[in-house]
């Protein structure tokens, strides 16, 4: 997936609303369609983030804009994507997120 837009088609997989992934440490996230994302981990509102992201190919670009209160964000700074459409995965460096299910 070499642009934006085709990166946004399989994260959103159709849907109109944003949805969120999580690791299996408890770490989530979602990208919005106008460049920013956020996300937090298991210990709540302390742990929340934001960020603007880029994306070029394989690799994102994730500047923090917002800062957890405690602990660090799940991504930040140049990000090396994968993504596999039959398992629903996406593999931020080295770690899978599924779709969560809440």
């Amino acid at each position: 997936l070499k642009t934006k837009e085709a990166f946004l088609d399989y994260i959103y997989q159709g849907a109109e609303d944003v949805k969120t992934y999580e690791n299996a440490d408890g770490q989530y996230l979602f990208f919005r369609k106008d460049g920013t994302m956020a996300g937090g981990g298991p210990g709540g509102e302390e742990t929340m983030w934001e960020a603007t992201w880029k994306y070029n190919g394989n690799v994102m670009n994730v500047a923090i804009t917002m800062a957890p209160g405690s602990g660090t964000p799940a991504v930040s700074g140049d990000v090396k994507v994968e993504m596999f459409p039959d398992e629903g995965i996406l593999i931020l460096n080295g770690k899978d997120y599924k779709v969560a299910k809440f």
